[in-house]
């Protein structure tokens, strides 16, 4: 036989998980898909009870005669290594054709997998692909490893959005089977700590940024929200977009780039320059796939809160705005900038952004053209009031 093996922590099961494994069963005649569920995967925090894992598995592949269950990881006291699972499969299956199937991110971080090497040799993978630029770079990092590159129509479904749902009070149907929904709702899974997105978030910040770093976000927050009152916006949308504008701020080199490829982020000659640029970029990925977060407004604040554009929304400007003024800021134009705030949002951020160009310009540094467009769009906005503030 043909057989495909997917696994994975299952947080829930989706329909995104479903659909891929019938796609590849007919695109490969495949005999059957096995489903395992990882008991205790070693690179995962916030992984709900295995058993329930392996409960909803079962009941979302139960109407497919073609889809089966594999209860070896769960069965595992220790941590779940695709090394260990692929030794059981081939003793298992010694007749039989086996092919591991695998997200193109998550093949990217392969050689950081319990001996990789090895696990390369063991079977034969089948990589679900989004585009040509990461098939290249998998082909050229693992040449030596019998990898099946599939492109397959795009599911937007995560269990990290789906938990986020649960999370906030919204619905998940139509993410997942009937079955699985009913299964969550009867056992109050994901609900246990009753954490908010917003509590999630601060808690998540707190292990990736200084201290320095998280007072200053939280200033943000704050100046934000302020600024929200006083200029009529959504204060819930304002605080996300605030708690994650510096998510990325302080990732390490190796792992700018990690996220730069994991979620094909492209960037213009001057962010590719300029490292400065790039972590607003990340964030909004980081916002949008991470924490589930799908609002345009917040992605937008979130993306153009360093360089700004032209035509900004009030929540764009508002971000921006507060990330110059929150009460961790010490520069010499700060207290004018906080001054104007109160008094008109445009000019305000006009006077900020103006402030910044001189200084790029004296210190002999690019300057994105967003910048200079965001420059001129708010000159145009508050060219009236320029002489009366």
């Amino acid at each position: 036989m043909n057989i495909g093996i997917l696994g994975g922590t299952f947080n829930p099961i989706h329909y995104g998980h479903l659909f891929i494994a019938q796609y590849i069963l007919d695109f490969m005649d495949l005999d059957k898909i096995l489903f395992i569920p990882s008991g205790n995967p070693p690179h995962k925090n916030g992984v709900i009870d295995k058993n329930h894992r392996l409960n909803m598995t079962v009941l979302a592949i139960s109407d497919n005669e073609r889809f089966e269950i594999d209860e070896f990881e769960v069965q595992k006291g220790n941590y779940s290594y695709a090394y260990d699972t692929l030794n059981y499969l081939n003793e298992k299956y010694y007749n039989d054709k086996l092919y591991y199937i695998i997200g193109q991110d998550a093949m990217i971080d392969f050689d950081k997998w319990h001996r990789y090497q090895e696990v390369g040799t063991m079977v034969d993978f089948i990589v679900v692909t989004r585009g040509e630029i990461l098939t290249q770079k998998l082909k050229d990092l693992y040449a030596d490893v019998n990898m099946i590159f599939i492109d397959t129509p795009v599911i937007e479904i995560s269990s990290t959005d789906i938990r986020n749902r649960i999370l906030n009070k919204k619905s998940i149907r139509y993410f997942l089977s009937e079955k699985v929904e009913k299964y969550i709702c009867e056992n109050n899974l994901y609900e246990v700590n009753k954490m908010t997105l917003e509590e999630r978030i601060k808690e998540d910040l707190k292990k990736i940024l200084d201290e320095k770093r998280y007072r200053h976000t939280l200033g943000v927050v704050k100046s934000a929200q302020e600024l929200c009152e006083l200029y009529g916006e959504d204060s819930q949308k304002a605080t996300l977009a605030a708690l994650l504008h510096d998510v990325a701020k302080q990732l390490k080199k190796d792992e700018v780039q990690q996220k730069i490829e994991k979620y094909d982020i492209k960037l213009d000659e001057v962010e590719k320059e300029t490292n400065q640029l790039k972590h607003a970029k990340i964030g909004r990925y980081i916002a949008e796939f991470e924490y589930g977060i799908k609002d345009e407004d917040i992605l937008n604040a979130i993306d153009y809160h360093t360089t700004g554009r032209a035509n900004m929304s009030k929540l764009e400007m508002i971000i921006c705005l507060a990330d110059y003024i929150d009460d961790t800021r010490t520069f010499d134009m700060v207290d004018e900038i906080r001054r104007l705030s109160k008094l008109n949002l445009e000019y305000a951020l006009y006077y900020a952004i103006n402030g910044t160009l001189i200084n790029l310009a004296q210190d002999n540094k690019q300057i994105h053209k967003n910048t200079i467009e965001c420059r001129n769009f708010l000159l145009e906005k508050c060219k009236d009031c320029i002489n009366t503030l």
